[in-house]
């Protein structure tokens, strides 16, 4: 019951898309993170290396945002693939998610997953703990 709560939170991520150039990265969004990661997986690289994972609202509107900051680092014009710096693709993720996410929106989907993983008393008024989100209250 759990994961199929869990399966139905929106995801973006990003992961290095060649072992041999670890600064090209795909970038995206999903609801199921190991089945897109498998999918990739197939016929590409044996298996791909998840860089990064977060739980967000408005998954749609912070992909295309993080997609036209970064237009300028796309390698293809049919992929999703960019050759960007991992702490510069982080900002540009937060700040996209802090332009596309209200407060309300966060804080809502705060609750909801620290009251789905069990964490809701424990992190209640701690600064250093905000678990699976990326931008603080």
């Amino acid at each position: 019951d759990l994961l199929k709560k869990f399966r139905t939170k929106e995801l973006i991520y990003f992961f290095a898309a060649d072992e041999r150039y670890p600064d090209i990265l795909k970038v995206g969004r999903t609801y199921d993170m190991i089945m897109r990661l498998y999918n990739y997986s197939v016929g590409r690289i044996k298996e791909p290396e998840l860089k990064y994972l977060a739980i967000v609202k408005n998954s749609k509107l912070i992909e295309d945002c993080v997609k036209e900051v970064l237009k300028e680092s796309k390698l293809y014009l049919t992929k999703e693939l960019y050759r960007v710096d991992i702490n510069l693709l982080k900002k540009t993720i937060e700040k996209c998610y802090k332009n596309n996410v209200s407060k309300k929106e966060h804080e809502d989907l705060h609750e909801e997953i620290a009251s789905l993983l069990g964490f809701c008393n424990y992190v209640k008024d701690k600064v250093h703990i905000k678990p699976y989100v990326i931008i603080k209250k």
